[in-house]
């Protein structure tokens, strides 16, 4: 490195915000010119190594083993087979584990099913008088929720194509 040249960062610093005394100097420096070719160079490697292109039939390909493949359904009913019973014994050996006993489920049930049944009427009792005061305010907040769920689920489709009939033959 010639004394009068600058340090390396401080030149690739100045390269990377596009101007600056230290570029003027570059230009007419041999050594510091050949420094930024060669850095611009790399850095083009870089990113030619970072970020390598599929190959042109890449979809095709794929799509190709994804059509020979047949669909797991056995393995799927097993899996979902399995899990289903395995949720089932979980359940009634937690019920079993915890002293319940089998006749206590059916007044747990029913004590359930009462407290529903007082929640919904409750429910009925407080939307009917909310409705006869407050008619306008309740349709507009409904309206506004509505629009707002429509909004967001146009946004969620985006720019989805039309839907089409399908036929088979």
């Amino acid at each position: 490195m010639i004394e009068s040249c600058p340090e390396i960062e401080q030149l690739l610093t100045e390269e990377a915000e596009g101007s600056g005394p230290l570029l003027q100097h570059a230009r007419s420096c041999e050594h510091c010119s050949a420094v930024l070719e060669e850095h611009r160079r790399l850095e083009k490697d870089l990113f030619r190594l970072a970020d390598p292109f599929p190959p042109l039939d890449f979809t095709q390909r794929v799509m190709a083993r994804v059509a020979a493949e047949p669909a797991p359904i056995r393995l799927n009913l097993a899996l979902g087979l399995a899990i289903a019973v395995t949720a089932f014994g979980l359940g009634v050996f937690t019920l079993a584990a915890s002293g319940v006993g089998v006749s206590m489920v059916g007044s747990f049930a029913a004590s359930l099913l009462i407290s529903a049944q007082s929640l919904a009427i409750g429910s009925q009792k407080a939307v009917s008088l909310l409705w006869a005061n407050e008619a306008l305010p309740v349709a507009v907040s409904l309206f506004l929720v509505l629009l707002f769920c429509v909004l967001a689920l146009k946004r969620l489709i985006g720019d989805a194509p039309a839907f089409r009939e399908a036929r088979i033959s």
